[in-house]
């Protein structure tokens, strides 16, 4: 009886493991296929020289790099553009920056 159990245990384990690992590389396929869509969008937004100097970004601040290429995305599926230049990229670079606020701290010595 308790080599039954371990049987049905075994059997049971094996199958949450196969479970497991389809959703897990299902999962992983749907990702890289929005990645996939994503470059494309931009590919087909960002001229070249804006496209290089985003991908620059992204080695020094990926989180900005993808929050901007988010809200150019929504804006093209808006419809409210259609083609970026470098300079068109590099004023929104320089508005964003612009907006962030610069944190310093003073230290005083009594």
């Amino acid at each position: 009886m308790a080599e039954d159990d371990d049987e049905e245990l075994n059997e049971l384990k094996r199958r949450q493991m196969e479970q497991f690992g389809s959703s897990y590389y299902n999962r992983k396929a749907q990702e890289q296929k929005l990645e996939e869509e994503k470059r494309n969008i931009l590919r087909a937004i960002l001229e070249p020289e804006a496209r290089s100097r985003l991908d620059n970004l992204r080695i020094v601040r990926p989180e900005l790099t993808n929050m901007i290429e988010s809200q150019l995305i929504a804006l093209y599926q808006q419809g409210r553009i259609e083609r970026v230049s470098d300079e068109q990229l590099k004023a929104l670079l320089y508005n964003l920056s612009s907006k962030q606020k610069s944190t310093s701290i003073h230290i005083q010595e009594k």
